[in-house]
C-alpha cells in the first residue's frame, strides 16, 4: 500500500492536471481560465461536492523543505479528523 505522502502527491498532481485541463477548455473555448478555477474550487472545496482534505497540508510541506515559513490557515484542516 502507498504511503500516505505517496497519496497527498498523486491529490496534489491531480489537482494540478486538472486544472490544466481546464484551462485548455477555456482557452479553446475562447475565455478566460479564472472563472472555471473558481467553479472547480466550490465543486472541490469545503462543502463541496468532493472536497479535497489531504494535499493542503503537502502545499505547506513543500514550501517548508524549499525554505519558506509558510503555514496553512487554521480553516484548511479537516474539522472532522
Amino acid at each position: 500500500m502507498p504511503s500516505v505522502d505517496a497519496l497527498n502527491l498523486i491529490e496534489l498532481g491531480a489537482v494540478v492536471l486538472g486544472l490544466a485541463l481546464l484551462a485548455r477548455v477555456a482557452t479553446r473555448a475562447g475565455i478566460s481560465p479564472i472563472p472555471l478555477y473558481l467553479l472547480a474550487g466550490l465543486a472541490f472545496g469545503e462543502g463541496g461536492v468532493a472536497p479535497l482534505v489531504t494535499s493542503s497540508g503537502v502545499a505547506a510541506k513543500i514550501m517548508q523543505d524549499w525554505g519558506g515559513h509558510w503555514e496553512a490557515p487554521a480553516r484548511w484542516s479537516c474539522r472532522s479528523c
